[in-house]
């Protein structure tokens, strides 16, 4: 389960990228394409498993062992 400090700081992330006007895709029940926060044109799925957790594909949350 994800710690309540990465939580936030993955909050900052998303909003971070909404700000810039970017914003994610609705791909299906509880999955997005999002925007990567620092290579154009690039898009991650990111997974609402349940209520609390979620999954994305990208390599920040890959190598931060939050999967």
């Amino acid at each position: 389960m994800q710690a309540l400090s990465e939580t936030n700081e993955r909050r900052m992330r998303a909003y971070a990228i909404i700000s810039k006007g970017d914003k994610p895709q609705v791909v299906g029940n509880d999955v997005y394409l999002v925007p990567s926060q620092s290579e154009k044109g690039v898009k991650y799925k990111v997974e609402c498993i349940n209520e609390t957790y979620w999954t994305c594909e990208c390599m920040d949350y890959k190598t931060r062992a939050l999967i």
